[in-house]
């Protein structure tokens, strides 16, 4: 009798934790507008932390050391961003005369593709009749409307966790000590948690937005050596985009070639600002980015695709850059909690002694 129990309490279990899987997948998804100022919030706190706690052994308080460092990284955001604004929007102004340079370029690898197209139109048309009534379109809101509407909801969710990331810093150690007194028996391990978690998340974005900055420059320059219109705005390109994993690369090569191509007189020609876009992409995330964040930092790849498409799944771009900071967080936890180790293990890019194999070791099983 206790071994059919026993089975049917795991079962029972392990429905219980699919279906809070389900309902936790859904109030994320529901909630996404709430809860990505609070992340990133958090995050930008992390980050700023060891920049306020330098400021405050200087002599400043706490909530005006905070403030001095939101401010200065807003005006420095908003600067650069003002900075590109007339060569974006000039280059904005051009896209139809690119598209339509785009297309004449590209029309002899599309023309009988076309002429496929245009046959079976016309044999639809003939077998459906010319008593067929005519098509009433209705035209959406147009693509510029929808990105601004989108770009201005972004920028309200980001102005808001850069005010709680200034309260959460401005407030000293009031938020830690809430949640140390939250653990009275474990304070000392849960404050060397904390401590980790603010060290391993400020190194890895600081780091990353260095990485960004060299990608960006060296693409500008790369760019300028070319002859190629506008270098600096494609490398604050490169800059912002890098911070979206996989598909931040994937963007700015499509975006450049599609550029290139209607620039250029020769499609070949036209091809090297992307190609060589695409290898120095490739260096930094093989070489670059691994050497500078160091072993304990670097994750596993098959974790981070997989995190990025859930959290892209579930929010979209705002959910791609919170995916590995994310990450980042749960793997400090998992290293500091001993029922968790394993999934620590399984997110670290670390080769585990025990899972060694000689190369010339037959597989198991054979």
């Amino acid at each position: 009798m206790p071994a059919p129990r026993s089975r049917d309490m795991a079962l029972i279990e392990g429905l219980l934790i699919g279906i809070f899987l389900i309902l936790l997948f859904g109030a994320v998804l529901i909630a996404r507008d709430v809860l990505f100022p609070i992340l990133f919030g958090l995050f930008l706190a992390l980050t700023l932390r060891p920049v306020v706690r330098a400021l405050c052994r200087a002599g400043l308080p706490a909530p005006v050391a905070a403030f001095l460092v939101i401010a200065t990284l807003a005006a420095a955001i908003a600067g650069f961003f003002y900075s590109l604004s007339g060569v974006l929007s000039d280059w904005v102004a051009q896209i139809p005369q690119m598209v339509a340079e785009l297309r004449w370029k590209l029309e002899a690898l599309f023309s009988s593709v076309k002429e496929m197209h245009d046959a079976t139109r016309e044999v639809e048309q003939i077998a459906q009749g010319a008593s067929t009534a005519p098509e009433v379109r209705t035209d959406g809101p147009g693509i510029l409307s929808t990105l601004l509407g989108k770009t201005a909801n972004f920028g309200s969710s980001i102005a808001i966790g850069a005010i709680l990331a200034m309260l959460i810093l401005g407030s000293g150690d009031l938020v830690l000590l809430k949640i140390l007194n939250a653990f009275p028996r474990d304070r000392d391990h849960v404050r060397k948690v904390i401590f980790d978690i603010e060290a391993r998340i400020s190194r890895y974005l600081l780091s990353i937005t260095l990485i960004n900055i060299g990608l960006g420059a060296v693409l500008a320059g790369y760019l300028w050596l070319l002859g190629f219109p506008d270098p600096l705005l494609w490398g604050a390109a490169a800059f912002v985009l890098n911070y979206l994993p996989y598909l931040g690369g994937i963007i700015g090569v499509l975006l450049l070639g599609v550029y290139g191509l209607s620039y250029y007189p020769d499609v070949a020609t036209g091809l090297v600002p992307p190609l060589g876009y695409a290898a120095l992409t490739a260096l930094e995330g093989q070489i670059v980015t691994p050497w500078l964040l160091g072993r304990r930092l670097e994750l596993n790849t098959v974790a981070v695709f997989l995190t990025v498409l859930v959290w892209g799944w579930l929010w979209g771009i705002p959910g791609m850059l919170m995916a590995v900071p994310f990450l980042v967080l749960l793997k400090v936890i998992c290293d500091n909690v001993a029922e968790l180790h394993l999934l620590g293990g399984f997110l670290s890019a670390e080769r585990d002694p025990r899972d060694a194999r000689p190369a010339h070791a037959a597989p198991p099983g054979d």
